[in-house]
């Protein structure tokens, strides 16, 4: 894979772990702290077993989906300038975005 096709893959896979770090944050300070408030005990536990239940029944699909992009991150782990790929660990550790995203080692 070219280095260009390579900065693509990472800069869309960094937009969509983007979206969703921002999305949970506006559960977790927002949506759930206003459901919380507005529903009663009774609805609350149902709600928690309806969420519990989702889960259940989406485990094996979450699993699979998340080995599929553990994959998809090391087959297209960006290359280094060096030609070396950076380890997931160096990626995640990079106090940047881009080097988290590139496997910069500049």
């Amino acid at each position: 894979m070219e280095h260009e096709d390579r900065r693509h893959v990472a800069a869309s896979a960094q937009a969509l772990v983007d979206f969703q770090r921002s999305h949970h944050a506006l559960e977790g300070t927002e949506l759930f702290p206003l459901i919380a408030a507005r529903l009663d005990a009774p609805a609350l536990a149902e709600l928690q077993s309806m969420l519990e239940r989702f889960d259940r029944e989406h485990a094996t699909l979450r699993a699979t989906a998340i080995a599929r992009a553990e994959g998809l991150s090391e087959l297209y782990r960006p290359l280094r300038p060096s030609g070396v790929q950076a380890s997931a660990r160096e990626r995640l550790e990079s106090p940047e975005p881009s080097q988290r995203c590139l496997g910069s080692d500049d």
